[in-house]
């Protein structure tokens, strides 16, 4: 049932870098999460697309119960 979400993130990463946020070539963009599904697409479609891109990440520490 995982990789059924892959098209979805995808989808969503390209919806809100092309479609909304209208991104081109020479731009710089901030992808906040780039550690997440959707952040890693966007990341890679703005790469891509010759943008920009700077990144922020946030790595929870595992907590020893």
């Amino acid at each position: 049932m995982d990789a059924a979400a892959v098209p979805v993130a995808a989808q969503t990463a390209w919806q809100a870098s092309f479609t909304h946020a209208k991104l081109r070539k020479g731009q710089s963009v901030l992808i906040h999460g780039a550690a997440g599904a959707i952040g890693a697409y966007a990341v890679q479609l703005a790469h891509q697309a010759g943008a920009k891109v700077i990144v922020t990440a946030y790595h929870r520490p595992h907590q020893r119960r």
